[in-house]
């Protein structure tokens, strides 16, 4: 019965959670979390951060934030991650719609990154906010 009781406590913060649109990230891995366009921006200024575009390739060529690097969503390489299983990542896609960098963010949180997050703004939101972009491969 307590059981019961307690889970019967966790029901409303679960429907909060899927409310706002967090509850696969935290039904699936409780290692990733979220960060603002503006959160992202000042780890890119402070240059403490690896970033992860995972739209298409044509995407990323008409534009991706400063110091991205590409990848496949669906098939994230740890060789393609830095080295330190510390570094913070942020993964992102199209805007909140999407949920490619959510992919790729458990992909990379299962190979034993501790700091792994997503924009979930997408590249649509980083845009619309007047950031700067990157564009080419």
């Amino acid at each position: 019965m307590r059981s019961f009781v307690r889970f019967a406590a966790l029901l409303p913060l679960l429907a909060v959670a899927c409310a706002q649109g967090t509850c696969g990230a935290v039904a699936q891995s409780g290692a990733v979390g979220k960060m603002s366009i503006d959160e992202v921006a000042g780890l890119i200024t402070a240059g403490t951060v690896a970033i992860v575009d995972v739209n298409g390739p044509e995407r990323y060529a008409k534009g991706h934030l400063p110091g991205a690097a590409w990848s496949a969503f669906n098939d994230v390489k740890p060789s393609e991650l830095p080295a330190e299983k510390d570094r913070t990542l942020v993964f992102y896609c199209a805007n909140e719609m999407c949920s490619a960098s959510d992919d790729a963010a458990r992909q990379a949180a299962s190979f034993g990154y501790s700091r792994v997050y997503v924009m979930p703004a997408g590249i649509y939101g980083w845009e619309k906010s007047g950031r700067t972009v990157e564009r080419g491969r």
